[in-house]
């Protein structure tokens, strides 16, 4: 589909293939609870991201994790439902990079958080080539 698509507009195409890919890092890391939310009843999910770990999470209490953060050139942003990005942990100096998935913000391709809390089953420890299982749903300590 995303080369037909590409095939009309290669732009399109482009914000297509970026912002589905993520579906497979949400039904391959978080669990099933979270992904009942991210993905809800229709299905309909579409996810900007950027790779390099920004900002910093700490514990936000109640089950939340605190993000503080700007993530530039978020491509598919304006389209996306969801935001997949990763952060630091909190500390000195700063804790293992983050997973986490958050509800879509503004339409501008550069995502901003100040405090934002998401509940800390929307994040994982991110790796990269194996999933992770001690650490997994953990808010960052």
């Amino acid at each position: 589909m995303v080369t037909e698509v590409a095939r009309g507009c290669l732009s399109t195409g482009w914000a297509l293939s970026l912002t589905s890919a993520h579906v497979l890092q949400v039904a391959g890391f978080f669990e099933e609870r979270a992904q009942d939310e991210i993905f809800g009843t229709d299905g309909d999910f579409r996810a900007a991201s950027t790779v390099a770990p920004v900002g910093v999470a700490r514990p936000g209490g109640d089950g939340h994790v605190v993000l503080d953060g700007t993530w530039p050139y978020s491509s598919g942003a304006p389209y996306s439902t969801q935001y997949v990005g990763q952060t630091l942990s909190a500390g000195d100096p700063p804790g293992p990079p983050l997973l986490f998935v958050a509800p879509r913000g503004s339409g501008s391709n550069t995502v901003r958080m100040e405090q934002a809390r998401i509940p800390a089953y929307r994040t994982c420890a991110a790796s990269m080539g194996r999933r992770a299982s001690t650490t997994v749903n953990r808010p960052p300590s």
